[in-house]
């Protein structure tokens, strides 16, 4: 879905925040879009680099080491991608108000859904290593988009997680 929803002309850039090893960028890449990845795991950056360099060595993409919450961009892209980010996110309003800064389109993103059991098993392996997981209902997501000021969205779901598409 996410990739549908970039390929076409409207999308020249996408900003992947917490792109992790690079699948979706080296998507992007083959697309002809170009992008910028952002992630606070150097690792992970390192194996994004690598699997981009390989797929797509003349892509034109930049990677950058941080938080995504402390960066400052100089320009606006097209569209964002948080797949697999929400997950982790406290204050995912914050975070949503900030993309309306750095984008001018469509956000893409997967949030974990609250009651369900495989989740609930998830969270509680996390707990042991003392990172929080979080998860959200429709309703929950509703009330943070209308808070973050966002008027056009859409929710659909699967049986572990939303995927939404935001009008910026």
């Amino acid at each position: 879905e996410t990739l549908k929803s970039v390929n076409n002309n409207e999308v020249a850039s996408i900003l992947d925040v917490g792109c992790g090893s690079g699948r979706y960028c080296v998507e992007y890449l083959k697309m002809g879009k170009q992008v910028v990845g952002i992630d606070m795991a150097s690792k992970m950056l390192e194996l994004a680099q690598k699997a981009c360099r390989e797929a797509v060595p003349d892509g034109k993409i930049n990677f950058i080491f941080g938080d995504y919450m402390k960066h400052q961009f100089n320009e606006q892209f097209d569209a964002a991608v948080l797949m697999g980010l929400f997950d982790y996110i406290k204050d995912p309003e914050s975070l949503i108000k900030k993309l309306q800064t750095d984008v001018k389109g469509i956000v893409l993103g997967s949030f974990p859904k609250s009651g369900n059991l495989l989740n609930h098993i998830r969270k509680l392996r996390y707990f042991f290593k003392n990172c929080p997981l979080y998860f959200y209902s429709k309703t929950q997501l509703e009330g943070i988009f209308h808070s973050a000021g966002i008027k056009e969205y859409t929710i659909s779901e699967t049986d572990r997680e939303y995927y939404v598409r935001l009008k910026v």
